[in-house]
């Protein structure tokens, strides 16, 4: 098989064989899996969070569905190298990645359920953008796309856009200068930055 041929293979045919690990089976079991193609695997899920979301992103749309990757340091942990520089695939889910799961998450779960995990992913695209190299016009129209939806969440338990203009209180009375319905909306941090939720209300118009 010339380089070409094998190129061929493996970008465009499922080879990867893949099955959950089961300490259970021996070399004369019958080992159940499938094959994938290179675009579904990846070498691991260093955030676990796709993993969480595993189950939603695959009975989502199709487009979501495709932000699962299978990892494949659990079925072969001794070949890290083989699949990472010969095969070339994802070694994790990047920046790309995340804020696609960012907008799944928020347009699926409320921000009760779903907000420590929102907070992360903002982590972790904030430390990769500053850890990275400049950034290409693909990721910065990404960038530009996510910044319209509404992935923010909002201590009136929606989930807010840039648009909303919503604002951090570095200070909890500053917060009860507002009126619940005015149109002043403040950021959940959660438990960060000391400035955890000091109210719920109900009946508010969502956004």
């Amino acid at each position: 098989m010339t380089k070409h041929q094998l190129k061929e293979l493996i970008d465009n045919h499922a080879i990867i064989f893949y099955t959950s690990p089961s300490p259970a089976l021996t070399a004369a079991s019958f080992v159940p899996g499938k094959f994938l193609y290179l675009s579904e695997v990846t070498w691991a899920d260093e955030t676990g969070l796709f993993d969480k979301y595993c189950e939603s992103l695959l009975n989502a749309d199709p487009a979501s569905a495709k932000l699962y990757r299978y990892p494949l340091c659990t079925v072969y942990p001794d070949m890290h190298e083989f699949f990472t520089r010969t095969l070339n695939i994802m070694r994790s889910p990047g920046i790309s990645e995340l804020m696609r799961l960012l907008v799944h998450i928020c347009s699926t779960y409320t921000v009760p359920k779903a907000l420590q995990d929102v907070l992360t992913i903002f982590t972790l695209i904030g430390r990769r953008l500053l850890a990275g190299r400049e950034v290409d016009g693909a990721l910065r129209g990404e960038l530009e796309w996510v910044k319209k939806e509404k992935v923010i969440p909002g201590k009136n338990g929606f989930w807010l856009s840039l648009e909303c203009c919503p604002m951090i209180a570095d200070d909890r009375n500053l917060e009860k200068m507002f009126p619940d319905d005015a149109d002043v909306f403040f950021v959940d941090c959660g438990d960060k930055l000391g400035v955890g939720n000091t109210r719920r209300t109900t009946g508010q118009k969502g956004l």
